[in-house]
């Protein structure tokens, strides 16, 4: 069991993305949240029954593989689902909401230092005048 919450498995399976689904933010933030502790390496999670605070010891090594996944599964539909969360609110703040945003955001640091340094870009193709250039090398005007 993944402890996904029930409107996010609705909403990756109804295949209409743009659509938002409507949801109590008291109730789908303790599923968010329980989820979310779930979904985090064993080293991260602390041993009590309260969700927060996430450890942020980083052990050597870690490569960040159980939220590095793409798909239904990956950071964007966790990013996604948390922002409509943090929109379901009315007027009053979740604190939890936001301790999740301030942990996501420093789970994705650290997944963001992690990566590999990006490719140089391709050579771009040439056009207009540059093919000029091509030509006179091949001894064509």
């Amino acid at each position: 069991m993944n402890f996904r919450p029930k409107e996010v498995a609705d909403w990756i399976k109804s295949k209409k993305k743009d659509i938002v689904p409507s949801i109590h933010p008291g109730q789908y933030g303790n599923r968010f949240m329980g989820w979310w502790k779930n979904l985090q390496p064993s080293w991260c999670k602390n041993n009590s029954d309260a969700c927060f605070p996430l450890l942020c010891d980083v052990p050597n090594g870690e490569t960040w593989q159980s939220l590095t996944k793409g798909g239904t599964a990956g950071i964007y539909v966790i990013v996604v689902s948390l922002s409509r969360w943090v929109k379901a609110q009315s007027v009053e703040c979740d604190v939890n909401a936001w301790s999740v945003v301030d942990d996501l955001s420093w789970v994705i640091q650290q997944m963001k230092r992690d990566l590999p340094p990006p490719s140089p870009p391709l050579k771009q193709a040439h056009n207009g005048d540059d093919n000029n250039d091509d030509n006179e090398d091949k001894g064509q005007p």
